[in-house]
């Protein structure tokens, strides 16, 4: 229509449904073609409030504040809208509304199964990457296995340096024992009796049990069934250790020292 009005002599009529005077609006939202697909879609709704923007500004922007998986939908739609509206255009056979819809469904499905998969690949190889320690210092990951119906525990841990080699590991069963932070901790003195043993003194600790940090840091879990034991971590830890942090992170990323902690188990 901007074209027509300039002066130049030119078909306005719409190739699908032959109205006069087709311009965006008609040809995305107003077609009583392109409306089944809209309907077919169970996207009506969405577009009788986009036949209300004024502008191609605001027509786009209502479409981007969509939700995600809705915005998604209705740009294919209006992608492939487009590619039959000039197919027609150029003399082929109009593919009908069902098939147009089925064509925007089946890409919609693909790219949220390919979004879904990029975002669990980046999670995953998130949580995975185990982080060295710096020059000079060991990292120590420790953990622990329970068995709530036997009350039976086992305990490992691997000590490694900033390149990621192993320095030293260790394994072993344990019972019984209160709960599974109680096998933790057990995993934790191991680690760092073990490494005394050896004259490791500059380490980070590494561990999935978010009760570790408080326990080892503060009193407060004292008089916890496994008290007497973060004590004793925590007098090695002064005495005996420069210890740079405790570390806590989710349990692929302590992968090592729990399947340490299960074989012994086992």
């Amino acid at each position: 229509m901007n074209i027509k009005r300039r002066g130049i002599d030119l078909d306005t009529r719409c190739p699908v449904c032959l109205r006069l005077d087709e311009d965006g609006g008609h040809c995305f939202v107003k077609c009583k073609y392109v409306r089944q697909c809209w309907r077919v879609l169970q996207l009506e709704d969405v577009r009788l409030s986009l036949i209300e923007m004024r502008s191609s500004r605001e027509f786009i922007q209502a479409i981007l504040n969509l939700q995600p998986n809705t915005c998604l939908a209705v740009v294919l739609l209006i992608w492939k809208w487009w590619d039959v509206r000039n197919e027609v255009n150029a003399g082929e056979m109009q593919q009908s509304c069902h098939e147009v819809a089925h064509v925007v469904a089946a890409m919609t499905s693909d790219l949220q199964k390919e979004e879904k998969g990029e975002r669990d690949r980046n999670c995953i190889n998130t949580r995975r990457c185990w982080s060295p320690p710096p020059p000079d210092w060991l990292k120590v990951n420790f953990d622990g296995a329970f068995c709530k119906e036997s009350k039976f525990g086992s305990w490992g841990f691997i000590i490694r340096d900033y390149m990621g080699a192993p320095i030293l590991a260790g394994a072993g069963s344990i019972g019984p024992v209160q709960d599974a932070l109680m096998s933790e901790v057990v995993a934790c003195l191991k680690a760092l009796e073990a490494a005394d043993l050896h004259g490791i003194s500059r380490i980070i600790l590494e561990t999935d049990a978010s009760q570790m940090d408080e326990a080892t840091r503060t009193t407060k879990r004292n008089l916890a069934p496994s008290g007497i034991l973060f004590r004793d971590i925590r007098e090695l830890l002064y005495e005996r250790f420069v210890c740079l942090h405790l570390v806590h992170v989710p349990r692929v990323c302590n992968s090592s020292a729990h399947e340490l902690a299960k074989i012994s188990r086992s």
